[in-house]
């Protein structure tokens, strides 16, 4: 019988071309020279497929609970680095967000891949949005925003190089670019190892560190000017760190259906309302009861140990 080198069947780095290896993350390598981690293999046409049509779609009643939360604060910082001008968001969802930022007079666009929450973007609000990559848009080489803003996209894309100059050829020199994303250097995910929620390689293809974001936004015609971590979408990091418990006892399958919290229809990437529901009222419980534990997060984030990476980058 043949044997296969498994060297061999790893992909080469996204980022620097050098060899990887297994990682601590099941079905994810680790690249041996910059440490950036990365789905071990390509996902197939039909997987993609599947993951974009049953679960790419934010929810729209919790992504406008979600903005009506943030917008004003989020705005209230990235205008610390760009006061005003054009904005680009990429990965818009239903729009909610840039016109928040219009009604404070910044002049918007987007890129959304959805073809339904786009639609509604365009026709409910009046946005110019496109459908589809960003990539693919009008935008690309014009170099005409003040800022771009990118929440929850690099780690979908499977060539995040050449999606970051994508980015750069949408600002003008000393345009802002601002990012969020999974963070592979934080506790939880250090704790929870395959268990970490954020650990999904059909759909997250690329797992960032501050420094493999730094590194990749560098060979992208950037400066790194921020980069901080926050708990951002993540659940509560204790609440986190018992369900990566829970699923490597072989629990976390019990507990959601006696929560009566099953994926609808068995889907395994749409969870039902009632879970969502459910998960922020916990979130909430666990910030009252636990209050005590708020500057042990306050310390994760002062280390960039968070769950969510937050980096700003001005084109250069």
């Amino acid at each position: 019988m043949t044997r296969v080198n498994q060297a061999e069947t790893q992909p080469a780095c996204h980022l620097c071309g050098a060899a990887t290896r297994a990682s601590r993350f099941a079905r994810y390598c680790i690249c041996q020279s910059c440490g950036l981690v990365q789905a071990d293999r390509a996902p197939s046409d039909a997987e993609l497929a599947r993951y974009y049509t049953d679960a790419f779609e934010v929810n729209h009643d919790n992504y406008l609970q979600s903005v009506a939360h943030r917008a004003d604060g989020e705005l209230d910082w990235l205008e610390g680095f760009a006061p005003g001008g054009r904005l680009l968001e990429v990965g818009c969802s239903w729009g909610k967000f840039m016109d928040v930022a219009r009604d404070r007079g910044w002049k918007v666009s987007g890129v959304e891949l959805s073809a339904k929450s786009s639609a509604s973007a365009r026709t409910d609000l009046q946005l110019d949005v496109f459908t589809g990559k960003l990539e693919d848009s009008p935008f690309v080489g014009t170099q005409a925003f003040d800022l771009a803003i990118s929440w929850h996209v690099i780690e979908h894309v499977p060539d995040p190089l050449s999606f970051l100059r994508a980015c750069r050829s949408c600002l003008r020199p000393g345009g802002c670019l601002v990012l969020k994303t999974p963070n592979v250097a934080s506790l939880v995910a250090r704790l929870n190892r395959e268990a970490w929620s954020w650990a999904n390689p059909v759909s997250h293809l690329v797992l960032f560190s501050p420094k493999t974001l730094g590194s990749a936004l560098e060979k992208s015609g950037f400066q790194v000017k921020q980069v901080l971590t926050r708990r951002g979408d993540a659940n509560h990091p204790w609440l986190e760190i018992a369900r990566g418990t829970a699923i490597k006892l072989g629990l976390h399958g019990r507990v959601k259906s006696s929560l009566n919290v099953e994926p609808a229809n068995g889907d395994q990437f749409r969870g039902t309302a009632r879970g969502i529901r459910l998960l922020n009222r916990i979130n909430r419980g666990l910030d009252v009861g636990l209050f005590w534990l708020w500057p042990v997060e306050g310390l994760l984030d002062r280390v960039n140990m968070g769950p969510e990476l937050r980096t700003v980058a001005v084109a250069v």
